[in-house]
Order: structure tokens, then C-alpha cells, then sequence
């Protein structure tokens, strides 16, 4: 009964959904992959590419997913990127014409010199993403000058409230200002803080603003500039500047990652957006935080951190003065 034409039928269509379901759940997980581990994730897909042409397969299909997502994730358009995504197209181009020909399969010379030009085009790809995001010039710390803590609600709801600052004094040795300010955009403290911040003559300053600008429908080469001249103020005050990535959206983003081009252009060391991407996903008003239950990385509102989150902040605010400034900056053990 099993071998009938009708159960055979049955199972094939089952197959059929079984295997779209699969590559659903493949590619949506691709989508929401954070920024920084882009390089992995391209990994992830090139190792299938691989196995796939090694079977004797054209392994077009994962290549071309890949290159899908990365064009659908706005990223930023950086060289490394670029190169990649252009090999990424003469092999899929190249495998198309194999295709036309009617060969049954991929030239073992194919293949191999395939499989080397695209890990070697990764390669390039993760030294240039990773290059982009760190600061490259030397830097020492100079006495017991302060860090300033810049940004909106998600570096501090007030006084009284708080955020990660409070949390950051505990991990470093330096005094640390809070300067947050609900609901404020780059524009505003371009336009009336930075007198303020150069009145506490900071270390560094650690600029976590734009996700306003976004909100206010400020245009993307708007934010840059105000972004930009933020950073210009803070050099001219003898500071190093730490520039926080903020994420706009869940798979995607509408600013074509301008804080990892901010960074590159401007040589500042960039924070990426892992941190408050990790407190979303624990958020009670979004999914997958709403579904699974606490414990919880946010406040009631879903977006602003709450005790636990702002240690999550200033986690990883202290990994990113400590790259610019070594152990030194790390507050000591008390004996």
C-alpha cells in the first residue's frame, strides 16, 4: 500500500514542504545574524557551497542565498564586502554557463579553484570588516581625565533612573560623566551640548546617537555629518571618541550601517550593535524575549535597559576602552 503512486505522491509533496519550511527558518535565521558576525555567517554558507561541490554538486543555490541575504541586509558597502560579493557573482555567473552547456556536473578544476577564490575572497572580507570597526592610531591615557557617557535613553533615563555609566564606574579606573539624555539626537547635541561635554575636559567620549535621527526621518547623510562633527568636536577637545552602532531594524538596516562606515572614515573605535541588539531579543515586548519569558534585559517598555541590561552595556563599553587603552584602564581589585 505504501509503494502506491498515491502515497508515493503524498511523501513527495510532504518532502517538498518539509524542505521550503527548512529553508525558511535557514534564511530568516540568516537575516536577523548581527552585523558582527557577518563573517561567520558567510562562513556558514561557504562551508555548504563547499561540501556541496565536493559531492559533485554545482552548489549554486546556497551561493546564491548567500549573496541574497547579504544584498538584503543593507550592510555597509566596504571594500572587503564589495570583492566578495563580486566573486560570489562571476561563480555563480560561471556555474549558470555550466548549466547552459548541459554538464552534469562541475569540473574538478572548477570546483577547486572555485572553492579556493571564495574562501580567499572571505578571508579578505572578515581582515577589512573587523579591520573597519577598531581604532588603528596610538593611543595612551593621560592622568585621571574623565570618560563622558553621550547619547539618549539608552545610555540614561535621568538622574534619578540611570543607565550603564553608573555600571561602567565600577569596571574602570577612570571617573565617568553620564550625559544621557532622553529622546535627544545627534542634531540636538551638536547643536547645544558639546560646550558642556568640553567643560569636563574628557579622556574619551562614548557616542551612542542617531536612533533618533532615524525616528525623526532625519536623512542618512544628515545623521553622518552631525555624527561626524560630533567627533570632530571631541578630538578638538584632546578626546578619544568610542561610537556605539545602533540597530535600526531586525534583519536589515535603513542606514546601510553608517556607524561601521563612520568608524572606518573617521579611525574611532566602533562598539558594535551586539549589545543592544541582546537586550532586545530579552525584551517582554518583543519576540523571542516575549515568548520565552524572562529573565528580562529590558524595562516594561521593551526598548530601554533595565539593572541587568545596563550591566550588559557597560560590559561591553569596558571591552571598548580597553582596546583603545590596554589593561591600564580596567579598575583594580581592591586586596
Amino acid at each position: 500500500m505504501t509503494n502506491s503512486p498515491l502515497w508515493k505522491g503524498v511523501f513527495d509533496v510532504l518532502w517538498q514542504v518539509c524542505r521550503a519550511i527548512g529553508a525558511c527558518v535557514v534564511v530568516t535565521a540568516s537575516l536577523v545574524v548581527f552585523p558582527n558576525g557577518i563573517p561567520y555567517l558567510v562562513a556558514v554558507w561557504l562551508l555548504a557551497y563547499t561540501l556541496l561541490v565536493l559531492c559533485g554538486r554545482r552548489g549554486l543555490v546556497a551561493l546564491g542565498i548567500c549573496a541574497a541575504v547579504l544584498i538584503a541586509k543593507r550592510l555597509t558597502p566596504e571594500p572587503g564586502l564589495l570583492l566578495l560579493l563580486a566573486v560570489m557573482v562571476a561563480v555563480i555567473a560561471l556555474g549558470i554557463v555550466g548549466v547552459c552547456r548541459r554538464e552534469p556536473r562541475p569540473s574538478r578544476r572548477f570546483a577547486w579553484v572555485s572553492i579556493l577564490v571564495l574562501w580567499m575572497a572571505w578571508g579578505g572580507m572578515t581582515a577589512d570588516w573587523y579591520y573597519a570597526a577598531h581604532a588603528h592610531h596610538r593611543v595612551t591615557m593621560q592622568g585621571n581625565r574623565p570618560v563622558v557617557c553621550l547619547g539618549d535613553s539608552m545610555t540614561s533615563l535621568g538622574m534619578f533612573v540611570g543607565g550603564y555609566p553608573k555600571e561602567l564606574r565600577q569596571r574602570i579606573a577612570l571617573p565617568v560623566v553620564d550625559m544621557g539624555t532622553n529622546g535627544w539626537s545627534a542634531k540636538q547635541v551638536i547643536a547645544t551640548l558639546m560646550p558642556e561635554v568640553a567643560a569636563h575636559h574628557p579622556q574619551a567620549v562614548v557616542v551612542e546617537l542617531g536612533a533618533h535621527d532615524f525616528l525623526r526621518f532625519h536623512s542618512r547623510a544628515a545623521t553622518k555629518t552631525n555624527l561626524k562633527a560630533i567627533i570632530a568636536a571631541c578630538r578638538r577637545m584632546g578626546a578619544e571618541v568610542v561610537l556605539m552602532e545602533i540597530p535600526r531594524a531586525y534583519m536589515f538596516d535603513p542606514f546601510w550601517g553608517l556607524e561601521r562606515e563612520i568608524a572606518r572614515e573617521e579611525d574611532v573605535e566602533l562598539m558594535p550593535d551586539t549589545a543592544m541588539r541582546i537586550l532586545f531579543l530579552h525584551s517582554p515586548m518583543l519576540p523571542p524575549g516575549s515568548w520565552w519569558g524572562g529573565p528580562y534585559l529590558t524595562d516594561e517598555s521593551g526598548l530601554h535597559p533595565n539593572a541587568a541590561g545596563n550591566q550588559v552595556l557597560a560590559e561591553h563599553v569596558t571591552r571598548a576602552l580597553e582596546r583603545l587603552y590596554g589593561p591600564a584602564i580596567l579598575r583594580q581589585p581592591k586586596d
